[in-house]
């Protein structure tokens, strides 16, 4: 774990966080909102991802995948709009599991706060709730907004009826998928 935050604080060391306008100017595991998904997988690769999921109206649609080049991440989570032919990214997420402690979780997500709020200009807000779509799971997380979308760090607690793992996540999303996640993706 303690290589997995190295490697995350070297990355952020490197990019512009200070300067940065433009949530376009983010990178995990290379790739950047506005980026076309087929720079990175295949059109086989996404639709074989592990989990493919529509949001409402089909406005958007997340393929939760693998990716062999990862130095970081378990699984990303690359969100586009369906009916874009080019795929374009309008949130990534990358993910790492905790199967045994949702503390080590917290933990974690504490010290990579500590580095950002070294880098970034911006202060994350702490915050926490029930997921949005699995009964029972819970989440703890730190979000940062930026003029043209945002950033967060966040833990999912998730219930053991639900099946699924805790995890970590870091995420960047564009304005417009967020506000959409926020107002209309669970109304």
């Amino acid at each position: 774990m303690k290589r997995l935050i190295l490697i995350l604080i070297i990355t952020l060391s490197f990019q512009s966080w200070t300067i940065a306008d433009d949530i376009r100017d983010f990178e995990i595991e290379g790739m950047s909102i506005g980026d076309s998904a087929l720079d990175f997988f295949s059109k086989s690769e996404l639709n074989n991802a592990h989990e493919i999921h529509n949001y409402k109206n089909k406005k958007y649609r997340y393929y939760f995948l693998g990716y062999d080049k990862s130095k970081t991440y378990e699984y990303l989570q690359i969100t586009v709009k369906p009916s874009d032919k080019n795929f374009i990214i309008h949130g990534i997420d990358g993910h790492i599991f905790y199967e045994t402690n949702i503390n080590d979780c917290y933990k974690e997500m504490r010290k990579v706060k500590k580095e950002i709020d070294n880098v970034f200009t911006t202060s994350g807000k702490e915050d926490e709730g029930n997921h949005p779509s699995i009964s029972n799971s819970t989440f703890k997380r730190i979000f940062y907004r930026f003029e043209e979308g945002a950033a967060e760090l966040v833990c999912y607690d998730m219930s053991k009826k639900s099946k699924q793992i805790d995890r970590f996540a870091v995420t960047i999303k564009n304005k417009k998928l967020l506000y959409f996640l926020t107002y209309e993706a669970y109304n």
